[in-house]
């Protein structure tokens, strides 16, 4: 049996320099919170999990980057910032 969870991103961004802080939830697709999954500014040893709420906060040092989202037994995700509310589906492995 298929199942997907849709990563929702609510961003708020916080501009400090080159600095840019990003605050998002990850939810399942029945809005159920989704915890642990990491979240990493893509080429770049930034990173974070989102609690328990699924929600994450993570500083991604300037626009333009794109955030991975990996929980186990699911697949990659990847959203760039720069499409403000974004959401994407990732599908579990079988």
């Amino acid at each position: 049996m298929k199942q997907i969870f849709t990563v929702v991103i609510f961003f708020l961004m916080l501009s400090c320099g080159k600095d840019t802080v990003i605050s998002a939830k990850v939810e399942t697709e029945s809005g159920n919170p989704l915890d642990s999954v990491l979240v990493q500014v893509m080429s770049t040893d930034l990173y974070t999990y989102t609690d328990k709420e699924g929600n994450f906060k993570i500083d991604t040092k300037g626009r333009g980057e794109e955030l991975i989202f990996n929980k186990k037994g699911y697949f990659l995700g990847r959203v760039s910032i720069n499409e403000m509310g974004a959401s994407i589906q990732l599908k579990k492995k079988e």
